[in-house]
């Protein structure tokens, strides 16, 4: 893949997860407003990326692992264009985030810090099977 088309596709995929991140924090701030009227307030935040695969083409249907701790999980899948989002995630930090997909070596990142109400975006490119 030449320099120009990777740089190009690299800043659609900036552009794309600006534009999930502007309505995670539209969905979270209705959420928030339905919450006015109750003391209750947002404890929990969303967290959303892309995955690729090794050569940086979208990875569909790719499997997403948010560890919380004490063998709490949340699972998500990437759509067809290597996108997920996850909803409702408990602030908290030291969180663990895996994608993984037949054919390839699962990858993590590691100290994920979700905030109230704030969107944490998460990258990831996984790896060739040797």
């Amino acid at each position: 893949m030449g320099a120009k088309k990777f740089v190009g596709l690299w800043l659609i995929s900036l552009i794309c997860l600006g534009l999930i991140k502007i309505w995670a924090q539209a969905s979270l701030a209705q959420a928030n407003s339905q919450l006015s009227g109750q003391s209750k307030a947002i404890q929990t935040g969303t967290i959303s990326g892309r995955v690729f695969q090794p050569d940086l083409k979208p990875c569909p249907e790719a499997k997403i692992e948010v560890e919380l701790g004490a063998e709490n999980k949340i699972q998500a899948k990437t759509d067809e264009k290597g996108f997920y989002m996850i909803p409702a995630v408990p602030s908290g930090k030291n969180y663990i985030v895996t994608a993984s997909k037949e054919g390839f070596k699962s990858v993590s990142s590691k100290k994920i810090k979700v905030s109230a109400g704030k969107n944490t975006t998460v990258n990831l490119v996984l790896k060739k099977l040797e």
